[in-house]
């Protein structure tokens, strides 16, 4: 709370980095389901193609983690991401991109 009384600009800005990420995200075709919070969760149909997702981005450089049954129902996989302020915009928009390039080669968006 000391934070936040100290520099209340910054969930602030948290909330307009992962505003503007999910938009763009969603933008692409991507399912974020609906939410606030800075993790962000990308849908994927499978969780073989969650998985190969997430080697994917792992091998361009973008950690995200695959999240599978039994931790999510079985109808739900996932990569989840998470924005923070150490991120910047630049940084935003290439996880974006490599996310991008990952979703069309798995054939999760065209």
């Amino acid at each position: 709370m000391e934070v936040i009384d100290a520099a209340p600009e910054l969930p602030r800005e948290l909330r307009a980095r992962t505003t503007r990420y999910r938009e763009r995200l969603r933008a692409l075709g991507f399912d974020t389901l609906t939410g606030e919070t800075p993790v962000v969760p990308v849908i994927c149909r499978s969780a073989e193609q969650a998985g190969a997702m997430a080697r994917m981005c792992q091998q361009d450089g973008l950690f995200v983690q695959p999240i599978v049954y039994p931790a999510v129902p079985r109808t739900l996989p996932r990569l989840r991401t998470i924005v923070n302020l150490s991120h910047s915009e630049a940084d935003l928009d290439t996880a974006v991109t490599t996310l991008e390039k990952a979703g069309r080669a798995c054939g999760l968006i065209t």
